[in-house]
């Protein structure tokens, strides 16, 4: 099972600057995005973002988008993802304008 939504996200955790990564993220955040789809993929519990939102960059999303979380990057930047009973998972990291 693929836990990425977008392969541009995939490349960024592998540390590949292609070109659909920088389109999604500016290269310059790459290695803080890199340090938090780390985070996100590897984190076995929802409980263990606390730690993020203490510094207001994670949040449930709210309306249609209810049930995504998000993880602030740098400036427009942003990780969304879903929880399920395997951890987080159609993780897409990128610019989002719908803030539901």
């Amino acid at each position: 099972m693929d836990r990425f939504k977008d392969r541009a996200t995939r490349d960024i955790r592998e540390g590949r600057p292609t070109k659909a990564a920088r389109r999604a993220v500016a290269w310059y955040h790459h290695t803080k995005a890199r340090q938090l789809l780390d985070f996100v993929y590897r984190a076995n519990h929802l409980g263990n973002f606390s730690e993020l939102a203490a510094g207001a960059s994670f949040k449930e999303l709210h309306g249609r988008l209810q049930g995504t979380y998000q993880v602030r990057i740098a400036g427009q930047y942003r990780i969304r993802f879903k929880w399920s009973n395997f951890g987080a998972c159609e993780i897409q990291a990128g610019e989002f304008h719908d803030e539901g």
